[in-house]
């Protein structure tokens, strides 16, 4: 009696010792069940790594805008309007007046015009820093 009361069986046949026998192997059956559960849930986690997206860079006509732009304050030219809707950059630098004209042609190339007016004619040396300038920009 006192082995039946410290949890232990006092005969193998016994209903008590059953009925504990009965309870270890369900546990051992959830505890595997629960194992041969789990095991592919933790192997079907899978990380996909993101794929770069290429991203476009400005385009022709903002790259040359901007260069175009940039050129004129290289030169020393005094920006006085900018216009990007209809491509045109307004200037001076002493007596010459520039304008710098912006535009894509169908074909979807775009044509930069440097056009310097000075008192005595148009200043071709201007024109030339302007356009060597743009090109320095541009990368050529």
């Amino acid at each position: 009696m006192q082995e039946l009361q410290r949890g232990r069986c006092g005969t193998p046949d016994s209903g008590e010792c059953r009925a504990a026998r009965h309870t270890r192997l369900r546990m051992r059956a959830l505890a595997a069940a629960f194992v041969a559960l789990a095991a592919p849930m933790t192997a079907g986690c899978v990380y996909y790594e993101a794929v770069p997206v290429h991203q476009p860079g400005p385009s022709k006509f903002d790259r040359s805008w901007a260069a175009a732009q940039a050129a004129a304050e290289d030169v020393g030219v005094t920006i006085t309007d900018v216009d990007r809707a209809s491509g045109t950059i307004h200037g001076y630098r002493s007596t010459a007046d520039v304008t710098v004209t912006v535009w894509q042609q169908a074909d979807g190339s775009v044509r930069v015009a440097f056009n310097v007016r000075a008192p005595s004619g148009p200043d071709s040396a201007l024109s030339d820093q302007l356009s060597s300038a743009y090109n320095r920009r541009m990368g050529r």
